[in-house]
């Protein structure tokens, strides 16, 4: 066990002293970080900072970052955000289309979207069918993803990382 141990991946964010748990801020002004400075000449390496504790409100929270993020549909050229207002209104909107397409004669109605990028992109009733089934596909497999790495952290297995692996289609 070494005198300090890192805050992050360098001391650029400080260091811990092991002798009493006081964490010392990157301050040439500071007397601990002199001596700190002082012990890394004389040879001292500090231990590397230990790996964070993976939590369900870790999961919860990348999920939901990548589901506003937007999935970028092929078919549309388009990346679209499904953050849960925009969920709300992918589903009215899903439900709206596919009624349409049951109407005697089918529905010819467009409808005129706004994607992440704030363009407009206009649609048939069953483009826009498409694209909703396509997105509540991947909404599905991501909260799917999350479950199972929130299922290994309860378990006591925390995966290695949590911002790798997530679907992407």
């Amino acid at each position: 066990m070494a005198a300090y141990q890192l805050i992050g991946a360098t001391d650029a964010q400080g260091v811990i002293r092991e002798a009493d748990g006081a964490t010392i801020p990157v301050d040439p002004l500071n007397r601990d970080w002199a001596a700190y400075l002082a012990w890394k000449l004389q040879g001292g390496t500090p231990d590397a900072a230990p790996a964070p504790v993976l939590t369900t409100l870790m999961v919860d929270a990348q999920c939901a970052k990548l589901l506003a993020a937007g999935i970028a549909d092929a078919a549309t050229s388009k990346t679209w955000q499904c953050d849960p207002d925009s969920l709300t209104a992918w589903t009215a909107l899903g439900a709206t289309a596919g009624l349409g397409l049951l109407t005697t004669p089918p529905s010819t109605a467009t409808y005129t979207l706004i994607p992440a990028d704030n363009s407009t992109v206009t649609l048939t009733a069953a483009q826009v069918q498409g694209l909703t089934q396509r997105l509540m596909t991947w909404v599905t497999n991501m909260k799917l993803f999350a479950r199972g790495l929130k299922n290994q952290i309860l378990a006591g297995t925390p995966p290695a990382s949590i911002t790798v692996g997530w679907p992407t289609s």
